[in-house]
Parts: C-alpha cells; structure tokens; sequence
C-alpha cells in the first residue's frame, strides 16, 4: 500500500532494451524492485542495465519462440524461486495501405504483439498459480480501443490482446492472479520509425497515404515514456482497479470520449486523429 514499505517485487519485463519497456526496467529497479529485462537485442539490454544502480539481470528472450518464453520464466524462477510480476512490453509497429499490406505482415505483428504476449502469460501462469498470487501486465494501446486508418496490423494485434485478457482475468482471479491491460496513446520513442516499410510493386494509388504515414511516424510527439513507466509500475505495486488502464492524459481523455461515440463519430474521429481527413475527402495531403 502508498505510504508504506513495499514488498520488494520479482518482475520480468519483456523488450527491456527500448522504449517503455526500457523505461519500466529503471523504474522499477529504481524502486528497490529484482528486475529481469528480456528482449532479443542484448546491446540495447547493457544499455538499459548501465543506467540503473544494480537489481537488473538480462537474460535472452524471443517472444516469437515458445521455447525461448518457457525458458526465460524458468530461469528466473530458479535465480528468484518466482515470479511476482510479468510486464509484457515487447511489440513492433507496422503501418500502411491495408490493401497492400501482404498477409505475413500480418502474421509478423500479431506473432510479436498478440502471441508473443500470449506464450509469455502461459509461461508465467503455472508458477504464479502454484504461489497464489501475481499480476500480469499487457502494455496494449489506444489502438486496442479504436483502429486509426493505416494502422490495421497494429489495431488488430491490440484488439486481440484485450479481447484475450478480458476472458483471462475472471478465468485465474480464483488463483490469486491479476491481469491488467496498460492502455497508452502516444509515446515519445523511436517505436514508429520505419514503421511503414517500402515495398516492392507498390502502387500509385496509396503513394501519398503511404508517404503520410512515413512523415508522421518520424515525429517525436507523445507522452514521455518514463510518465508511462511511472504509471506501469505504480500500477504493479498497488494491483487493484478496473482490467483496463488509459496510461497518462491524453489517453485517458480520448478512452472516456469513446465510450459515449457513435460508430460514425468514432470514424470521424479516427480519420482526424491519424491526420488523414484529407484522404478521406479525396483531397491531397496538407503541406508543410
């Protein structure tokens, strides 16, 4: 509970090498809290480890190899003799015409951001079943409550997620186990860069769409990831309240507006979030 001491926690944070996993790692490890950062890219994990004062480990994790997750649980099992905390942050952006998105794009963002969470949560589920206790969070997304234009293999990645924690959560309550779905809209990481790749024989039709998307995924506007972080974890300490978590204002904000939205504002509103009224109404992109 605030105001008193914390129970010094055991969490595993998958993609800890970047982004708000990165962040979540320090936060975490900052609170006096054993941390296990997992990701693919153990350059990026150093990285996040030397900026912390002890209480990390990196261990390999793959989220795309079941084999990969099961072993990445055991081993902290056998270091911690559990864990009290899983924080499955791993995940890829992809964005672009959905017409021309080929289907293993498809494949590739649902194996990364729904599956990848799905072999985590099952790896994690016998140990913290077998102890009564502990909380696991999907970092989800604003796209996991309403699809923007040009981001169909994101939104669907995220949809899946929430719709898989809303069964989860009243199937191991029983167990002592919580699940949580961390909800941020933007964030001020390199998460979009290069998320709409260029591929070959595309066509004329959604050039500028496309070109769009490019343009608005190398900005750096959002919230700033350690805020969320700060949210995730303080989240992880105190696990109580409702399955769904809008992380920092602007998220909040837009999750209590839909609720009251017809399908035709919701549309509305998605064209104008992603900036894309223009295509919409047939019209060029704006400069500048």
């Amino acid at each position: 509970m605030k105001g008193e001491r914390r129970q010094r926690l055991r969490v595993l944070v998958t993609g800890g090498g970047s982004g708000i996993g990165a962040a979540v790692v320090r936060r975490a490890a900052a609170g006096g809290h054993s941390v296990f950062a997992g990701g693919r890219r153990f350059d990026a994990l150093r990285e996040t480890v030397h900026k912390v004062d002890g209480g990390v480990w990196t261990l390999p994790l793959n989220v795309r190899d079941e084999s990969s997750c099961q072993a990445a649980i055991a081993a902290m099992v056998n270091a911690l003799s559990g864990v009290d905390v899983l924080i499955c942050s791993a995940g890829v952006a992809s964005a672009g015409a959905f017409e021309e998105t080929p289907i293993d794009e498809f494949k590739r963002v649902m194996d990364v951001n729904f599956l990848g969470v799905v072999r985590m949560a099952k790896a994690a589920l016998p140990a913290m079943r077998e102890a009564g206790s502990g909380v696991i969070i999907a970092v989800s997304s604003l796209s996991g409550l309403i699809g923007l234009p040009g981001d169909s293999p994101y939104a669907a990645s995220k949809f899946a997620l929430e719709g898989a924690f809303e069964s989860l959560a009243p199937e191991i309550a029983r167990f002592g186990v919580k699940v949580f779905l961390a909800e941020p809209g933007g964030v001020a990481t390199e998460f979009m860069q290069d998320a709409v790749p260029s591929r070959a024989g595309e066509s004329d039709v959604y050039r500028t769409f496309n070109d769009f998307l490019k343009n608005a995924g190398r900005g750096s506007g959002g919230a700033d990831a350690d805020v969320i972080a700060a949210e995730i974890v303080d989240l992880m300490e105190n696990p109580i309240g409702p399955l769904r978590r809008p992380l920092g204002d602007q998220a909040r904000s837009v999750a209590s507006k839909l609720d009251m939205m017809s399908d035709e504002a919701r549309a509305q509103f998605a064209l104008n979030a992603a900036g894309l009224a223009w295509w919409a109404n047939g019209d060029e992109p704006p400069r500048g």
